[in-house]
């Protein structure tokens, strides 16, 4: 989710936007950018020809689950590397860091389990 562009020329959204994803492979993210990435990359498909764009880098990835009957969102990640021309296909995925990466970090810091691992689809 974000501010960011929807094409390449346009300017910044006025509304917070978002799109659904799937994550997909570490591995998957190496092989399109032909690089490889650190172990706390979340590797994100792009869906229906969207993703993130200029504006969006440092945007959260989310997830929505269930809390005590209660819908919340927990962060999984934060968007680091996309199109720039904002032209997504299917087949390119948007990359992220990974920051449940850090769950044991965050707990030991704040005191209690905040965190939910990733799991890839």
């Amino acid at each position: 989710m974000g501010w960011g562009k929807t094409s390449a020329k346009d300017v910044a959204s006025e509304h917070l936007r978002y799109y659904r994803t799937s994550i997909q492979s570490k591995k998957r993210c190496d092989d399109a950018f032909n690089y490889r990435f650190p172990q706390n990359t979340v590797c994100l498909l792009a869906n229906q020809f969207k993703g993130p764009c200029h504006g969006d880098w440092g945007a959260p990835v989310a997830r929505k689950i269930q809390n005590e009957g209660k819908d919340i969102w927990i962060q999984l990640g934060m968007i680091s590397i996309g199109d720039e021309d904002c032209k997504w296909s299917d087949y390119v995925p948007a990359v992220g860091m990974d920051t449940t990466k850090y769950c044991d970090f965050y707990k030991t810091t704040i005191g209690r389990e905040i965190c939910q691992r990733l799991q890839e689809d």
